[in-house]
């Protein structure tokens, strides 16, 4: 089952206020190559871009080239695969500083074409013609990554505006408004989760259209207690595949009802903020959304 997105604005740039800083590590082994997976959309924050105040921060569809920067995956200095951008923002920096090096934060459109980890990989930045030295990547089969109002990206469904000050996952009904305390959904409906990182698209196959469809599975239970209903571990989506060709991608789920014995919480938006938890798995990564339910 599809639903139509006639009523869903689909890219809109969103709020830079929950950018962060560059991140650190500390431990005892090296730091591992970064996981990107095909069709993946991800803010990259890194250093060593020149400072510029951009006139295009943000776009609405991936370009190659943005304000002089590009990006590629390179695979033993040879094969390159562009990385398209959507959008950047700098921070660290006064504003007419431009002597100063600011770190800066890329929304990047991983590609489909990047090989599996036969060889090594690297993500190579290019600011105006001068390469930055490789970040080291390795392709994985899926990144997921449920989209919330707190994602500091430069895309994301225009529904997820308005929503207030709290992270809200965006799973929709299927008329396109998003599940809130407002809103509720109810067991038995079938509704949709917006996601990044589901991997490489592949043919159609029982309403299923990812090549990783076989292992992506969600798995729902009641906050009530923690239970599961019977019989709904591991379901597979009704429907999972990308929508366009800008790394954003649709999962049909139909939630279960709730099993005997179990009452179902309503949110009040103060001690409860779901009334359930859907857990969504892949083969290399996982991500979890709360949802509203009518009691």
């Amino acid at each position: 089952m599809t639903f139509s997105l006639f009523n869903v604005s689909m890219l809109i740039a969103c709020s830079l206020s929950a950018i962060a800083q560059t991140p650190a590590s500390i431990g005892y082994t090296l730091p591992e190559p970064l996981p990107i997976a095909p069709g993946q959309i991800a803010l990259l924050t890194t250093t060593g871009i020149a400072h510029r105040t951009p006139d295009k921060p943000f776009v609405s569809i991936p370009e190659t080239e943005l304000d002089g920067i590009r990006a590629f995956i390179q695979q033993q200095g040879v094969n390159q695969a562009a990385v398209k951008l959507m959008g950047f923002v700098q921070s660290g920096c006064a504003e007419a500083d431009l002597a100063c090096i600011p770190t800066t934060h890329l929304t990047v459109s991983i590609p489909l074409e990047i090989q599996p980890d036969s060889a090594p990989l690297e993500l190579v930045i290019n600011d105006r013609g001068k390469d930055l030295p490789g970040i080291a990547v390795k392709r994985v089969n899926d990144a997921i990554h449920i989209l919330n109002t707190c994602d500091a990206v430069a895309v994301f469904l225009s529904v997820s505006s308005g929503l207030g000050p709290n992270c809200q996952s965006i799973i929709t009904h299927s008329n396109g408004r998003v599940v809130t305390i407002e809103s509720p959904a109810k067991p038995g409906e079938t509704l949709v989760a917006w996601a990044y990182g589901l991997g490489l698209p592949g043919g159609p196959g029982n309403g299923i259209k990812l090549a990783n469809a076989p292992e992506l599975f969600y798995d729902f239970h009641f906050n009530s207690g923690g239970k599961r209903p019977p019989g709904q571990v591991g379901q597979k989506p009704a429907y999972a595949a990308p929508i366009g060709s800008w790394g954003l991608y649709q999962m049909n789920i139909v939630l279960p009802q709730a099993p005997e014995g179990v009452s179902i919480s309503p949110c009040d938006g103060k001690g409860i903020r779901s009334s359930a938890t859907i857990n969504f798995i892949g083969l290399n990564s996982q991500d979890s959304a709360g949802v509203c339910l009518t009691p």
